[in-house]
């Protein structure tokens, strides 16, 4: 061997394979026999480090072949099952957490390859427990690959410094520093070649066989390269590896202009359409953090230049960034300590190696692909963020919406997903062309099932990893704005479901998580500032945040205020807000009255209410699903001002509730008393309730009435007291009590598919066209639009706080409920309906006597049992009423001096009038006009009217009327 570099250069005559894997031979070719593999449990994941007991190892193991597609493509797998102990696949413990595997009879033998175009390029291979629950694998959690060669081909390869044995191998993490030994080894694949090795641009050795080995000194900090040349004849091979020896950290304090009262603001900071950003990394007690990403000079490798400074108290790194070009998205992502990489935890958009490929054109244009740097892999990358300088901005139509009043809110609960005609590619546009559907319903709000990024693309978002990102799967942001501005401008609020409790374990890709890990027990290090290391409640499903820390707390209320800034949300819904405590508890003890639970869900409450000064405070509701009795926890929560989810009577997955009862026709579990706030059931003194007659997690009423039902006449989708008219008799029960109030998406159509799982539901919009019963379910559809339509163009009447029901009926299945305007020249309301399977004669003593309105019906005689738009002349206040296997009855009562518009369309169309009564051309002293139009319709003053001094002419919030200089007030 020729010495070419004196400087601490030294020949190593032993070198011990300190890495995950190692093999025998070198260089593996197909034929090679024996193959030994060891693996050393003390790198990568760690998965098995310390396992007992140490014969309970196996391998699964497989090739990657010129025909297969991707690193997850294994063909010819040995063993086929992970979750057996096969015998022929258990390994050879060697001690100090090492385990060796052999394969004999050469590659394509043990695997089973026999089509002669085949050719093996990498082994893949995982070790593990014998039932599979444990994985030893790359850091990253992915695969391990070992390269196979091609026979009598020249080959260099650099073997030290280390490589992860990913599908593209990678430099073990560094831990060098200035004036440490860096051991150099470099190999050949045939003997007799000439090996020269060159270590930052000098050639330091020169040595003709098959193994080289050096040691230098590293004398200057920043990226050390180190390249292998093998020479054979005319034959030349190389190989490049490089390392990043970091210089100290250098130590700054935060700018002023990066604090928010006082608090430093973490994530991405613009300074308008300029050429820079800073960017701001919470990492308590880590060493160092380097930037890197598409930026100029950084070829997504530890750079010099933008290494972060570190606050003085070590919480905090730090960097501005210059030289930017506006509108220009740039990938990035921080590498704390030298090994872990991570996205910035409050990016806006994400990129997913794993999954932004399948997302339609139609849903996310010209998306940002990810990066192709060879610097970059998917295992060890994962997500990575985007920062954008300057822009694209979205100008606001409806900046000034006025959110409807809590009380009378009546919700759509929607998973953007589904609303496609092909399974799971709803998105915000496709929601957007909606629009006039969800208008034409009558409701005020919208509930966007969650919609912040969340693992893979086909999600119901309950697995979220990014709070303040959008899933691209959904559209971009402007869409997305663009459909919440259209809501409003037609009335509807817009609330976001948030995943505060939990965020999903996927390969530990969120950053709070990846920061912090304990990689022996594959869960949140006990240092971890966000995370419980495990949930103290029973309800955790991935990683369950801890909410009496202050890092916990900042990170949520900075999302809570990014949606309500940047998008104008109304509100937001809280999945599982009883995961909101450190208290230890079980499935009992989980509802007993937590003061913490109160305090961590109140500072978030108060924390919007301070930030929203001038506005109406924007919704909190909780998914806070009680028991059946009225609790104290609830009630204080109701006090605060937020609204909680009710659901009632729920039992199975998904659950059935007491309206399935109902609508089913079966008396068991039926009473619907705790529909009702302030019920003895319920016990609430505010209408804070939230009932609902299906959700996202209830399976569908329809769905259960047609399968379920008592009887062929209940189960009958179209038929008179079947499937169908039952549901609008449920709407009559459920939207017509005081609060406010929740469907499930196409629950008006008599939606009949079931939920299972996640699985999707599309629209079905031939339901209401090309359907056998669509005229039935037009119907219903109708009714529902009716329904609201009185509950939210009357709130004089509807927040009433006197009214009476009897919902349990002594255990039977007729149902009244009443109410009135607390005027009593108002309007009064009586419902009622028969869920049995057989006639049902009631006493209904009404709120006076006189013609009352068949506002909305399916009765098919006269009188009390009159249809839609029929006159029932009350002579004396009790009546009894006999109604039919689900007949249902919504009565309305308006003095003869009142008249109210509900129709759509002239004004002197009686059908456009309650009763038919169309008010005189001059009203008189004392008479009132109601505008009320259906949902989307309108009332157009096509004749002169007059209103009299004394009379009152009252037009409902957010309808319309169209007023041709007809209307004169005197």
């Amino acid at each position: 061997m020729k010495k070419l570099f004196t400087i601490a250069l030294a020949l190593t005559s032993l070198f011990t394979k300190a890495q995950l894997l190692s093999w025998s031979s070198d260089f593996i070719t197909e034929s090679s026999t024996p193959v030994t593999i060891i693996m050393n449990a003390n790198y990568g994941n760690k998965a098995l480090l310390n396992y007992t007991p140490t014969s309970n190892v196996y391998v699964h193991i497989g090739v990657i072949t010129n025909k297969s597609t991707s690193s997850a493509d294994w063909k010819h797998v040995v063993f086929s099952s992970f979750t057996t102990a096969t015998p022929a696949a258990n390994c050879t413990y060697l001690g100090n957490n090492q385990w060796s595997f052999t394969i004999t009879g050469g590659l394509r033998t043990f695997f089973s390859v026999t089509d002669p175009t085949e050719t093996i390029q990498k082994i893949a291979i995982l070790f593990r427990n014998g039932n599979g629950t444990v994985k030893q694998a790359n850091s990253s959690g992915n695969d391990m690959f070992i390269p196979v060669y091609t026979t009598g081909s020249l080959y260099a390869r650099i073997d030290n410094p280390f490589r992860q044995p990913e599908y593209i191998p990678i430099p073990e993490t560094s831990t060098k520093s200035v004036g440490s030994n860096l051991p150099l080894v470099a190999k050949a694949s045939l003997a007799g070649s000439t090996i020269q090795t060159y270590f930052n641009g000098n050639l330091i050795a020169t040595n003709v066989g098959t193994k080289d080995s050096n040691n230098v000194i590293i004398t200057a900090s920043g990226t050390q390269t180190i390249i292998v040349v093998a020479t054979n004849g005319a034959n030349v091979s190389r190989d490049t590896l490089s390392i990043f020896v970091r210089p100290s950290t250098a130590i700054a304090a935060l700018p002023s202009n990066l604090y928010d009262n006082g608090v430093p603001h973490e994530g991405i900071t613009y300074y308008g359409c300029t050429d820079s950003v800073s960017l701001v990394l919470y990492a308590p007690n880590k060493s160092s953090s380097y930037v890197i990403g598409d930026f100029s000079g950084s070829n997504w490798t530890q750079q010099t230049q933008y290494q972060m400074y570190k606050t003085p108290d070590g919480n905090y790194y730090w960097l501005t960034i210059h030289g930017l070009t506006p509108t220009t998205e740039y990938g990035f992502q921080y590498v704390v300590d030298d090994s872990l990489y991570i996205a910035d935890p409050y990016s806006e958009k994400i990129l997913d190696g794993n999954n932004d490929q399948y997302i339609p054109v139609s849903a996310y244009p010209n998306p940002k692909p990810y990066p192709t740097n060879a610097n970059v892999s998917k295992g060890k990358n994962g997500l990575i963020g985007v920062l954008q300088t300057c822009a694209p901005s979205y100008t606001w139509k409806a900046p000034a919406f006025i959110r409807p009043d809590k009380k009378n809110l009546v919700i759509e609960e929607v998973l953007v997903r589904d609303f496609a005609s092909t399974n799971g590619n709803g998105n915000f546009k496709l929601l957007l062309d909606s629009l006039n559907y969800f208008k034409s319903l009558g409701i005020n709000a919208i509930e966007l099932m969650p919609v912040s990024e969340f693992s893979g693309d086909d999600s119901w978002g309950y697995n979220p990893n990014f709070y303040c990102a959008l899933d691209k799967a959904y559209g971009t942001k402007n869409m997305y704005k663009a459909f919440i501005d259209s809501c409003h401008s037609n009335g509807i609020a817009v609330i976001m479901d948030v995943v505060y409790n939990q965020v999903d374990d996927n390969g530990v890709q969120v950053p709070e998580a990846r920061l912090y890990w304990d990689k022996t027990n594959s869960r949140p290090a006990a240092n971890n500032p966000w995370l419980n290391q495990t949930a103290p409640h029973p309800y955790g499903v991935f990683l369950d945040l801890n909410h009496t820390s202050t890092a916990t707390q900042y990170w949520v209320e900075r999302s809570l205020m990014y949606w309500l800034k940047e998008y104008n949300i109304d509100g937001f819904r809280f999945d599982l807000a009883k995961g909101f405590t450190q208290t230890q508890s079980n499935n009992t003890t989980v509802e007993n009255f937590d003061q913490s639970r109160i305090d961590n869900l109140y500072r978030y409450y108060k924390y919007v209410q301070d930030n929203n000064p001038g506005t109406t405070m924007p919704y909190m509701i909780l998914e806070f699903l009680a028991g059946n009795t009225p609790s104290a926890e609830e009630n204080a929560y109701a006090n605060i001002g937020f609204l909680l989810w009710a659901s009632i009577g729920t039992n199975g997955t998904p659950s059935q509730t007491s309206w399935d009862q109902n609508s089913m026709g079966y008396a068991s579990n039926s009473n619907l008393s705790r529909s009702i706030y302030n019920s003895s059931d319920e016990g609430f003194s505010v209408p804070a309730a939230i009932p609902y007659a299906g959700s996202h997690d209830d399976q569908r009423l329809m769905y259960t009435t047609v399968t379920y039902g008592n009887g062929a006449t209940v189960k009958s989708i179209a038929g008179t007291g079947g499937a169908l008219q039952r549901q609008a008799a449920i709407a009559a029960i459920l939207f017509l009590a005081p609060g406010p109030k929740m469907l499930y998406q196409f629950d008006e159509r008599g939606y009949d598919i079931s939920i299972n799982g996640t699985s999707y539901n599309n629209p079905h919009w031939e339901y209401l066209t090309t359907d056998a019963n669509a005229t039935a379910r037009k119907a219903c559809v109708a009714a529902y639009s009716k329904i609201i339509s009185l509950r939210l163009s009357n709130p004089e009447v509807f927040n009433n706080t006197t009214f009476s029901y009897d919902l349990y009926d002594g255990g039977g299945l007729f149902r009244r409920f009443q109410i009135a305007d607390p005027n009593s020249s108002g309007m009064k309301i009586t419902v009622i309906a028969n869920f049995d399977i057989t006639a049902q004669t009631r006493t209904i003593t009404f709120q006076t006597t006189g013609n009352w309105y068949n506002y909305q019906s399916n009765g098919t005689s006269s009188g009390a049992n009159g249809a839609t738009g029929s006159i029932y002349n009350v002579s004396t206040a009790s009546q009894s009423i006999t109604l039919q296997p689900g007949e249902y009855h919504v009565y309305v009562y308006q003095p003869p001096t009142n008249y109210t518009f509900i129709g759509n369309g002239n004004w002197t169309d009686a059908s456009n009038w309650m009763a038919g009564s169309v008010p005189p051309a001059t009203l008189p002293n004392g008479s009132a006009i109601y505008v009320q139009p259906a949902p989307g319709g309108k009332a157009i003053l096509n004749t002169s009217q007059t209103i009299s001094s004394g009379a009152t002419f009252n037009v409902a919030p957010g309808k319309n009327l169209s007023v041709p200089l007809n209307l004169t007030i005197q």
